[in-house]
């Protein structure tokens, strides 16, 4: 049985409310050059003739697509779940499909599944690189794509960065943690630049609080 969707044009659709192709298209592109009453037209026609917008054809088209992929590093932490929720709602509210993957903490992982999503064109890639991510491979990706990291920097990488107050998370958590009742800590971190950033706020919070700070 045929497929009605593929055989309806964008040519019928606007036929049906009277409107040029072009208003159509810019309907299909999600565009605001358009009124909301031509825009409400469009919008019946389309449903009225179940017509489906091929955005990989038009992606193929025009080089580019609406499609963001965000690779966060471990799906079971609550954090970057909660980001992950965010960036997709930001994300779609602007327009853009969003697709979220985890790479589990492996460096591997991270590169099998970013070379994987180059194949559906996907405008950008917000990623949360896992550790040993190698700065050579993130800037030749953020060389082809548009690419931003969260979270972790990846030292001596050119690609842009955004870090969260890694120093004043680790105040604010030790001045909360310092009470009558609770006057001795001990921060244990390793080499990484978010472990001594967060111990840089373990010890001013110490010395704010006149006490001796461990390392």
């Amino acid at each position: 049985m045929p497929n009605k969707a593929k055989s309806v044009t964008i040519f019928d659709v606007a036929h049906l409310p009277g409107v040029s192709k072009s208003t159509v298209s810019l309907v299909l592109t999600q565009s605001n050059k358009v009124a909301d009453k031509s825009k409400q037209k469009v919008l019946q026609a389309i449903d009225e003739l179940g017509y489906v917008y091929n955005r990989d054809a038009a992606a193929m088209r025009s080089g580019r697509s609406n499609l963001v992929a965000v690779v966060i590093d471990d799906s079971t932490n609550p954090l970057m779940a909660e980001l992950a929720a965010h960036l997709e709602l930001q994300l779609n509210s602007a327009h853009f499909q969003t697709v979220i993957v985890s790479s589990n903490n492996s460096v591997e992982r991270q590169t099998h599944t970013i070379n994987n999503l180059k194949e559906y064109n996907v405008a950008a890639f917000i990623v949360c690189p896992v550790a040993n991510t190698c700065a050579q491979w993130l800037d030749k990706l953020a060389s082809h794509y548009n690419v931003i990291t969260l979270m972790h920097e990846v030292p001596y990488s050119a690609a842009p960065c955004v870090l969260p107050n890694y120093s004043k998370v680790g105040h604010l958590v030790t001045s909360a943690l310092l009470t009558n009742t609770l006057n001795t800590l001990i921060f244990i971190g390793d080499n990484s630049q978010t472990s001594k950033a967060q111990a840089a706020g373990f010890i001013s919070a110490c010395e704010q609080k006149k006490l001796l700070s461990t390392m």
